[in-house]
């Protein structure tokens, strides 16, 4: 029995038994890409597919997806689009998982202005591992305006929800509340941190940290910087005072990409990302400090070693962002991306020699050749994988 027959025998079981559909996936299972597309579709039509199969055959189809190839996703968004005519009930109840692959295509086109719809979704306040991912990768290619908008949408609903847990409704209100404040600065000629109207437009979610935007909009916002030298991170290492003067220096560094043309958020994804991989190597030198009073061997970093991420120590956190349950490409991308230029700034004020840069980018490198493959199986877009390499490469 050829291929169409075996379909039709099975999709006639199927109707028969009121919706199950177990031959058709097993038919499925065993089909070529372009096979596997005839069934989706034959399948659609007759009427046996139910949400958890629909939402089974085309992750599956989308497995098989080269996202590259402006042809493969065509035939994808077709078959979305068939699915919305023939069974909307359908489409809609996996609509979260469907849109984000359009937010992707869109994003790999450069159509910006499909995201007010394609973000309509996420205003429920419903699924918001998936969203989470989506914001990400919006965050990273600077596009917020329409996001913060959908986000401000699905907050009541968010806020109120029984379904997240605590931690989660709050990290919602804190991006949402980082996101508001880079739109703030970006159409603010002269911004301040008591401004009533980005206080007020963030007084529904949480309290700002007590002195924080005293200190970060000035930082970010002066359009000079400070004349950095090694002398100024020689003294107290590790004190609240040396975290702070390190934290301002690399917040310019993040202002200085950003008039270059880097998108704010991208640049503050690596901050934080930074912060974690920082924090680590300055508790490491403060535990080698405390053996060394007691006599044992130990090294201890130069300053200047601790401006710079430490390779093994960026590797065993940038890793930490990837688990079985989901991870987080975007953070990696950005947090990577940014070395090459801010070991260069580090070299334009002479906190480390040329010599140590070189290393830097030798020993980080072969880290950055392993992530195209890990990105884009934890979903990260094409776009962000070849800026991540063009960054590299020059």
């Amino acid at each position: 029995m050829d291929f169409e027959k075996k379909l039709e025998a099975e999709i006639q079981i199927a109707q028969q038994a009121g919706i199950d559909a177990s031959g058709v996936w097993e038919l499925f299972e065993a089909a070529t890409p372009e096979q596997q597309r005839v069934v989706f579709n034959r399948a659609l039509e007759s009427g046996v597919l139910d949400d958890e199969y629909a939402f089974e055959l085309l992750t599956s189809i989308r497995g098989n997806l080269d996202q590259r190839s402006p042809e493969e996703r065509a035939i994808y968004a077709g078959l979305l689009d068939r699915m919305q005519e023939l069974a909307s009930k359908l489409f809609q109840a996996s609509s979260h998982y469907y849109h984000r692959d359009l937010i992707n295509f869109a994003i790999i086109e450069g159509r910006w202005d499909e995201l007010p719809d394609l973000l309509a979704p996420y205003t429920s306040g419903q699924d918001l591992d998936t969203f989470a991912m989506v914001i990400d990768q919006l965050k990273y290619h600077g596009q917020i305006r329409h996001l913060i908008a959908t986000m401000q949408a699905a907050w009541p609903k968010i806020k109120e929800s029984t379904q997240y847990i605590d931690w989660a409704i709050d990290e919602y209100a804190g991006t949402l509340m980082e996101l508001m404040l880079v739109d703030y600065l970006e159409k603010t000629d002269d911004p301040h941190p008591d401004d009533p109207v980005l206080l007020e437009s963030t007084a529904s979610l949480l309290q700002w940290k007590e002195g924080w935007l005293d200190w970060f909009i000035p930082t970010i916002s002066r359009p000079d910087r400070t004349k950095w030298s090694i002398a100024d991170f020689s003294e107290d290492i590790g004190s609240e005072t040396w975290r702070r003067k390190f934290s301002t220096l690399q917040i310019e560094f993040i202002a200085s990409q950003w008039r270059a043309g880097v998108p704010l958020t991208r640049g503050l994804m690596a901050f934080h990302k930074w912060s974690e991989i920082f924090y680590a190597q300055i508790e490491a030198d403060k535990k080698s400090k405390k053996r060394m009073k007691k006599g044992k061997k130990a090294g201890v970093s130069h300053p200047s070693q601790l401006l710079m991420p430490n390779p093994k120590r960026m590797d065993k956190i940038l890793g930490e962002s990837f688990s079985i349950v989901g991870g987080k490409p975007y953070d990696v991308a950005a947090a990577l991306e940014l070395i090459p230029a801010y070991v260069k700034y580090l070299e334009g004020f002479g906190i480390i020699q040329p010599s140590e840069r070189q290393q830097a980018i030798g020993q980080i490198g072969p880290l950055v050749a392993q992530m195209p493959d890990i990105m884009a199986y934890y979903g990260c877009d094409p776009v962000a994988v070849d800026t991540l390499l063009a960054t590299w490469e020059q």
